[in-house]
């Protein structure tokens, strides 16, 4: 009775705890977005939003900056995602060295909790001036890649980790080549973390200021995408910071900050259509089901005679080792067809054939 008592008393009170966790969180967010939209949305104008700022005529615009943060965005995704995904494949399903993938981990994690204003120093060291790209929104976009990347490349592979491994067993049992395995079994089921990766890269590029300011300037500059990377240029948090800081113009500030929370809230419901699209296409290919439960369901093992052998089947109920011998362990063959197929199957493994060959999509 007094550990049924104790156990109860500890469980109402760490939930009570939770729900007052959350509800402060709750109020502190609310809070902060509500007066940043009270004091930002009366200063925001046409003028303001499309035009380009003049010291002559004395004119504030943020046209330059929206267009600058856009182009940093897009050019940072393009070189941190590939990478950092290729990097968690290979840490997660290729490298053998435990001990070099734990140096590498431990390394990726010190390098998120570097200050951005070293980064911008290394930034401008190396991409401005040994690389001689100088000032330029590509110097600060490839600052803000080394950046991400750790962030990018960790969040990837954790999600890689949750995939089980009786789905990769699986596969290579059917005779599936190591990057199909990784193309159509593990990545499929990453999708969420892939996002997830996808939008913490977005919220840091969109927040970073120190480390553009040593690399890509603060110019109020309007240039196309090609141009505008070559050039000086800057983003809407360095915009920020050089109206409030050094102009004192802290109504442009807040409505400056409307538009990054308008922006980065359309980035990341973008990130997470698409992801959705992409878990939905994988899905009606038969690859990728939410519940994990029925992964194999939409393909069969075409056997002479029309036969067909769900591949969920197959992996239940045999696994072909590396010497090629049937496992019966996990259960015997029901019925003369299901072991007929399963002796054809050895067989052909036996014999080199690949399976592949016999993998069809099956809509059942």
């Amino acid at each position: 009775m007094k550990k049924d008592f104790r156990r109860t008393t500890y469980n109402i009170l760490l939930k009570t705890l939770m729900i007052i966790s959350i509800i402060f969180t709750m109020i502190f967010i609310i809070s902060l977005v509500s007066f940043i939209l009270y004091k930002g949305i009366p200063e925001l104008s046409f003028d303001l939003l499309f035009s380009v700022p003049s010291y002559i005529s004395e004119r504030i615009g943020i046209l330059p900056d929206i267009l600058n943060t856009i182009y940093v965005i897009f050019t940072t995704l393009i070189f941190v995602l590939p990478i950092g995904l290729g990097a968690a494949i290979y840490l997660n399903e290729y490298a053998k060295n435990k001990k070099l993938v734990s140096a590498i981990e431990f390394a990726s994690e010190c390098l998120s909790g570097i200050p951005s204003i070293i980064y911008g120093l290394v930034g401008m060291l190396f991409f401005c001036q040994f690389l001689e790209m100088k000032t330029s929104l590509l110097a600060g976009s490839m600052t803000l890649v080394v950046m991400n990347l750790p962030t990018m490349m960790r969040t990837i592979q954790e999600s890689l980790k949750t995939v089980p491994q009786s789905y990769r067993e699986g596969a290579f049992g059917l005779g599936a080549g190591k990057w199909r395995v990784i193309k159509t079994v593990v990545i499929p089921q990453c999708i969420d973390g892939i996002v997830t990766g996808i939008i913490l890269s977005v919220g840091k590029i969109i927040g970073e200021s120190a480390a553009l300011l040593f690399t890509a300037g603060f110019a109020h500059s309007l240039n196309g995408f090609i141009k505008g990377l070559t050039s000086s240029g800057s983003t809407l948090t360095v915009a920020l910071y050089v109206y409030a800081k050094e102009q004192g113009e802290f109504g442009v500030a807040f409505a400056i900050a409307v538009i990054l929370l308008i922006l980065t809230f359309i980035i990341n419901t973008v990130a997470e259509i698409i992801g959705k699209k992409l878990i939905n296409f994988y899905k009606d290919s038969g690859i990728y089901d939410t519940t994990c439960d029925k992964m194999y369901e939409e393909y069969c093992i075409v056997l002479p005679g029309g036969f067909r052998l769900p591949v969920a089947v197959a992996v239940e109920r045999w696994r072909i080792r590396e010497t090629g011998t049937l496992d019966w362990t996990v259960s015997e063959p029901r019925g003369l067809a299901e072991e007929q197929a399963m002796l054809y199957l050895l067989q052909q493994m036996i014999s080199g054939r690949i399976l592949d060959a016999y993998l069809q999509e099956d809509i059942r």
